[in-house]
């Protein structure tokens, strides 16, 4: 249902903002369209292995953020106006992964350089597949 995605337990960023980003990502990279309907929160709950309520929370925040709507007895779609900012949670995310890919590159004994090329290797790789 997100494209083969599922949350970390162990990287300490809650779930909710975790699949929060992944479902924001999705959108804004074009993976789920304008008027395209998402998985119900009982659907998302089971196949992410979560609370119902963290996926009710999740969806909450992104229909607060203006990126889906829910459409009462019909589910919840993304929104027609789906606007392609970076949300706050959005750049914490990325911030606490970013400080772990640091901290762990560091322990190995990787320069700055070194982190880079790995980076831009892995960025181009998967950018091709988006």
């Amino acid at each position: 249902m997100l494209k083969g995605y599922k949350v970390d337990e162990s990287n300490g960023i809650p779930i909710w903002i975790q699949l929060k980003s992944r479902i924001s990502y999705l959108i804004q990279t074009g993976f789920f369209s304008p008027g395209d309907r998402l998985p119900t929160v009982r659907e998302l709950a089971i196949d992410q292995k979560v609370n119902y309520n963290t996926i009710s929370k999740v969806y909450l925040s992104l229909e607060r953020d203006g990126l889906i709507e829910s459409k009462r007895g019909r589910g919840t779609f993304v929104s027609e106006n789906a606007d392609a900012k970076i949300s706050s949670e959005d750049i914490t995310y990325l911030c606490a992964i970013s400080d772990e890919l640091v901290r762990k590159a560091l322990t190995l004994g990787m320069s700055y350089d070194e982190l880079a090329k790995v980076l831009k290797r892995s960025f181009d790789t998967i950018s091709e597949f988006l």
